[in-house]
């Protein structure tokens, strides 16, 4: 059986049977990161198995470091093992918490914080470990560490017992007073039931119990305390019960004097006044002395330091003119009844000390008795107690405000401008906030302990599945989006951004899972209007800067054109006609002469001539054509297109033995005529500059358009596009020639080695380019030539 601060008994559970907790109050998890306060989560075994952000900020931890039992690396090494009892305490008890002690910080500062913890129970109402926080209060308690404040003001054990959690802390004087180390002290009621000389532990515990139920806000008794060593010490022993609210005790802050001493000196006295005096010097504070009716005489070397008053003005009850005001009355109405009855005085009052200032002091009396039980004379100290009055008051003080601030992030749970939830494995509602709650159209009632299928049957298959994948694969689902309608605004498609986290035990198994939801369907709305009129100025955009760079091209193109029909003018369509000039005049002049063979030689040439002079003129006209008229765009099979250039083509694709090898190819959009002459004119090209003794190959293949192709060809991304390649293995070309070999009525070869007008490939790169496509070549002297045509894919 385990003592319990409210006298009652409990059976204690074993840690392998201990149940598992709901874990409704891990509500913080989805906001967690959020808060500016150190948020926490344990197993039932004590082992922590979340810490929020702020701890990693705060400590300078890594999250390795932490997890189990390793945030207690950030715990000052003085504090360590009274925060590590305190835990393991409260947690065999599964009993809320609170704690004092310092941390470190992330620049190796220690700061003062408040640790503390309530049990979280899972659905079936089983322990499940704690969920807690860790609070600054440094500026609450002035830097200083709390006992050791009290440790300078008195040599006295203090101590701290949470009523709540059956904890209690001492301070260092109560290990020196009764010599335990640290490990021998189980910080527990408990324990120091346990350690009460058994013929006096019935009476105290009842007694401490009595002032604990009845409402009482201060206790006193005396009793016999084992120390280390197995003896007893006497111990006079006094608190102060602290309530809540709501008037329940929730813990008692007191003193031990340990009196084994006075004890001692009271028999002693009647047998020896050196005894007497033995036991008054071995005394800790200001020692002072009154006659047998009460009044201050002699000497009182320690009044007169502490007041600054003279013998003459301290004399009698003149001592009262150092006391405060308020506290006269009371403490001689005490004392009085002290000298009256003969017992002990006891009370507190406040000083005014030499300096100007106040002090408030511990005052006990006792009197000396003769064989006679006569008074002697009363024998009394004073123990400064200001700070530890300071440091309670204070302590107060910050709970309250602790207390407050938790109260406010409880707020910040509930009206959260987001859904919050808590789900179990097996999909049930463990816990909600009112924004979730108004989103479903339900009440917050409605959903604890209550299933999917329950409150959102239509979402459930939706739910029911990502609950399934976060706890099979231990992995958060972040920014899921679901789509559909509630009961808060039916017949209204709404859109959620929710995000899922799974909430692990110590054994890396998923215990529940967090859900943050956001409605999110007015962004959406707004994020599909933004991206539409987005949309319409691309695409304006691309058109305007489509129609200014081909303007732009045309333009030039234009001005090449000029240049090249100036040069048509001068040089390639005055030969054939010089030429013609040139046998008409011989014809002429040696017409009556000439024989018919001759005559037929000069006719023959001057009708070459006048037929490269057509073919040049009909080259022009065409490629003056194709820039100025607006071709009707159709889908353009060209595969079709190819088979019908072969047959065309078939005399001269029979006498050069040519093979040509056309993969199938997509179709394309444009004009059939100019697809038709663009594709003409590369095989007819291939068939011409082919290799002699070497039986031309052409070759029609289909490739992938690269994003660097569509950049250096102004090709707008959005639009899809055909690339077809043609290769074949004819006397090829420089690779320095492949930009020259697209200009009008440029060759690189003689015209009489090689027929054409030279206009061939610049109206190819024409149709190319008025299509909204683009083309362009490689090659390889003796070896071959490679063209690339890319226009638009067909509708």
């Amino acid at each position: 059986m385990e003592f319990t601060p409210t006298g009652h008994e409990k059976m204690i559970v074993e840690p392998d049977n201990l149940y598992k907790a709901d874990t409704n109050d891990l509500y913080f998890r989805g906001i967690a990161d959020a808060v500016p306060t150190v948020i926490w989560m344990s197993n039932k075994q004590g082992s922590c198995v979340y810490l929020n952000e702020r701890w990693y900020t705060t400590t300078g931890q890594t999250a390795a470091a932490a997890r189990g039992n390793g945030w207690a690396d950030a715990v000052h090494a003085d504090d360590r093992h009274m925060a590590a009892n305190h835990f393991i305490a409260a947690n065999l008890q599964r009993i809320p918490f609170k704690m004092v002690f310092r941390l470190r910080q992330k620049n190796g500062e220690y700061r003062w914080v408040l640790g503390s913890g309530e049990p979280r129970l899972n659905g079936s109402g089983e322990f499940d470990g704690y969920v807690g926080t860790v609070i600054d209060i440094h500026e609450q308690v002035l830097a200083n560490e709390r006992f050791e404040l009290i440790n300078k003001a008195t040599q006295d054990a203090i101590w701290d017992w949470d009523l709540t959690t059956n904890g209690v802390v001492w301070n260092n004087a109560f290990y020196a007073m009764f010599h335990y180390t640290g490990d021998e002290v189980e910080l527990t009621g408990t324990w120091w039931k346990a350690h009460i000389h058994p013929d006096d532990q019935q009476q105290v515990v009842e007694s401490i119990h009595k002032a604990i139920d009845g409402g009482a806000t201060a206790w006193a008794g005396e009793y016999r305390f084992r120390a280390s060593n197995g003896t007893y010490l006497t111990v006079y022993d006094r608190g102060f019960i602290q309530h809540d609210s709501q008037g329940r005790p929730v813990r008692m802050l007191g003193s031990m004097q340990n009196v084994t001493s006075w004890k001692e000196a009271e028999q002693a006295r009647r047998k020896s006044e050196q005894r007497f005096e033995a036991a008054v010097n071995a005394v800790q504070g200001i020692i002072w002395t009154n006659n047998a009716q009460g009044q201050m005489v002699g000497v009182q070397p320690g009044w007169m330091d502490l007041t600054g008053q003279t013998q003459e003005e301290y004399s009698g009850d003149g001592w009262t003119k150092a006391l405060h005001a308020d506290d006269v009355e009371r403490s001689m109405a005490v004392w009085k009844h002290a000298v009256q009855t003969k017992t002990l005085y006891t009370t507190e009052y406040r000083v005014k000390r030499k300096n100007g200032t106040w002090g408030i002091y511990a005052v006990r009396a006792i009197p000396l008795l003769d064989d006679a039980g006569q008074v002697l004379e009363w024998v009394g100290v004073l123990t400064d107690v200001t700070e530890q009055r300071n440091i309670e008051q204070r302590v107060a003080e910050s709970e309250e405000k602790y207390r407050q601030q938790f109260y406010e992030l409880e707020n910040i749970y509930r009206n959260a401008p987001i859904g919050l939830a808590l789900i179990s494995k097996d999909s049930c509602y463990l816990r909600v906030n009112e924004r979730l709650a108004v989103m479903n159209g339900l009440p917050v009632s409605a959903h604890v302990n209550r299933t999917f299928r329950e409150v959102l049957p239509d979402h459930a298959d939706q739910a029911e599945t990502l609950v399934r994948k976060v706890v099979e694969t231990r992995q958060a689902l972040l920014n899921v989006e679901l789509v559909g309608e509630t009961m808060a605004d039916p017949g209204v498609t709404h859109i959620w951004n929710e995000s899922w986290y799974p909430i692990m035990n110590e054994a890396g198994e998923v215990e529940s899972v967090s859900v943050v939801v956001e409605d999110i369907t007015d962004r959406r709305k707004a994020e599909a209007a933004l991206k539409e009129s987005e949309n319409r100025f691309r695409v304006l955009a691309d058109s305007l800067e489509l129609q200014v760079a081909g303007r732009t091209r045309e333009l030039q193109r234009s001005n090449q054109d000029l240049q090249q029909f100036a040069h048509v003018a001068s040089h390639d369509l005055k030969e054939p006609v010089r030429k013609i000039l040139i046998f008409g005049n011989r014809v002429k002049e040696e017409l009556p002469s000439l024989s018919p063979e001759k005559l037929l030689g000069y006719v023959s040439k001057i009708e070459s001539a006048a037929n490269r002079m057509y073919s040049m003129i009909t080259g022009v006209l065409l490629y003056s054509t194709i820039s100025a008229a607006e071709q009707e765009e159709e889908r353009v099979n060209v595969n079709e297109a190819i088979q019908g250039i072969i047959s065309d083509l078939e005399i001269s694709i029979t006498e050069k033995q040519a093979q040509i090898i056309c993969h199938p190819l997509s179709a394309v959009t444009g004009s059939s005529v100019l697809v038709f002459q663009l594709f003409y004119n590369l095989i007819s090209n291939a068939l011409k500059f082919s290799r002699a003794g070497v039986p031309p190959v052409i070759t029609l293949t289909e490739a992938a358009i690269t994003p660097h192709e569509l950049k250096e060809y102004h090709l707008p991304p959005s639009r899809q596009y055909v690339k077809i390649v043609v290769k074949d293995n004819g006397i090829g070309f420089r690779d320095s020639e492949k930009a020259k070999i697209f200009e009008a009525f440029l060759r690189l070869h003689s015209k009489d080695k090689y027929e054409g007008s030279g206009l061939g490939l610049s109206l190819c790169k024409k149709i190319a380019e008025r299509h909204g496509g683009a083309i362009w070549a490689s090659g390889t002297e003796e070896e071959g030539a490679t063209f690339y045509v890319i226009l638009p894919a067909g509708i």
